[in-house]
């Protein structure tokens, strides 16, 4: 794997600024007082295509359907993640956590006190013809906990390569199609009618993605996220 970042964080004192930073129009809730705003840079990723190891990690989760074919051996499959900006609500101290961070808990008592919007034009991905990267993405989606019907139905309201920059709880979700912002998107929360988890929302409009995240069952995501100017 290669990394090419795009520059370090840094702070912004309003949505202008983040939106000339950022090369498109950051969008802020109106019913949640000023936020922390961070400019994140894009960087570029490489991957040199294992064959045999793809293969096998595939049939490991139960994806043996999945063929690679042999041709695509040592081929690149190269992602860009663009320039975003991050506006943070209350305590976000280490929200730099990912979904594939082991300790949830610690992840949980951060996210008990912060609400994070996370937007960027969607990521994008070139892979070698031949390689079915969809079908690959939606066995991702099922190994961070969805069934094959709910990574399917995220995948075409949101896009799956989406889950490169917004975590996705890992345990105990329920995934739902909602209506937000004049689209189609889609509503993940761990622990289902529980004040103790956490909740996804995520949508895509005007090619730009938004990822909504924060405590409790998402009761009030659709009021934040309709509530963008």
């Amino acid at each position: 794997v290669k990394e090419t970042k795009g520059g370090s964080p840094q702070d912004v004192p309003d949505a202008q600024a983040a939106s000339q930073l950022a090369g498109f129009t950051v969008r802020l809730p109106a019913s949640m007082q000023p936020a922390h705003l961070t400019f994140q840079p894009g960087e570029k990723f490489d991957y040199k295509v294992n064959r045999q190891q793809l293969q096998t990690l595939l049939a490991e989760i139960g994806h043996s359907d999945i063929q690679i074919p042999s041709a695509l051996d040592g081929t690149t499959v190269s992602v860009e993640v663009h320039d975003g900006v991050v506006a943070e609500y209350g305590d976000c101290p280490a929200m730099t956590k990912t979904a594939s961070d082991p300790d949830i808990q610690q992840r949980q008592a951060v996210v008990g006190s912060c609400t994070a919007l996370v937007q960027m034009p969607s990521p994008t991905i070139s892979a070698p013809p031949g390689l079915d990267i969809e079908a690959i993405g939606q066995a991702y989606l099922q190994v961070l906990g969805m069934s094959p019907a709910d990574a399917a139905n995220y995948a075409k309201n949101v896009d799956w390569s989406s889950t490169l920059v917004i975590p996705i709880p890992r345990s105990g979700t329920s995934t739902s199609s909602v209506s937000v912002d004049g689209v189609t998107g889609t509503l993940v929360t761990q622990y289902p009618g529980s004040q103790h988890g956490q909740y996804v929302l995520a949508w895509i409009k005007d090619g730009i993605l938004y990822g909504l995240t924060g405590p409790g069952d998402g009761s009030n995501a659709l009021d934040i996220a309709n509530s963008l100017k």
